[in-house]
């Protein structure tokens, strides 16, 4: 097989870059190719705003009123997941357990063997909770909760 990449073309990809060069192939892009505002609009009717408790009440609602938006509440989800999880760990993941019982509960246990089971617990039961466990730690007991209502399906 031929190679498409020559050692001298190799040679002239590995070696060092100086900050005139980048600047150079910024300015050969074409506009639409570099950085900078796309052409997409914001829209305000999705706009939450979450705050810090120190921030008072008139400059929250100043800063509402500028940008049209309403406040983020305490269990409001985004992508799924809670936006501040606070004290109660357990009360804010509960529909991760809810959804995963609900899917448990879909399935008629009559229609797969032993093996189509497992298979269908680990391709999808299973991978309900993964994205809230790649970005919060979830509680080991709601992990062992789980765990339980997968060993009696």
């Amino acid at each position: 097989m031929e190679r498409k990449v020559s050692p001298e073309m190799n040679a002239e990809l590995i070696k060092p870059y100086i900050a005139v060069e980048v600047l150079q192939a910024l300015k050969e892009m074409h506009p639409n190719k570099t950085l900078g505002p796309d052409g997409q609009q914001l829209n305000r009717e999705k706009i939450a705003m979450g705050f810090s408790a120190n921030v008072d009440q008139n400059n929250r609602q100043a800063i509402m009123n500028l940008w049209c938006s309403t406040q983020v509440q305490q269990y409001d989800k985004y992508l799924g997941l809670p936006h501040v999880v606070g004290r109660s760990k357990s009360r804010a993941f509960a529909g991760i357990k809810h959804k995963v019982w609900l899917k448990l509960q879909g399935w008629k246990i009559n229609m797969f063997s032993q093996g189509g089971r497992e298979i269908l617990l680990k391709a999808v039961a299973l991978e309900i909770p993964s994205y809230a466990m790649s970005c919060f730690k979830i509680p080991t007991k709601l992990c062992s909760k789980i765990e339980s209502m997968m060993a009696r399906y």
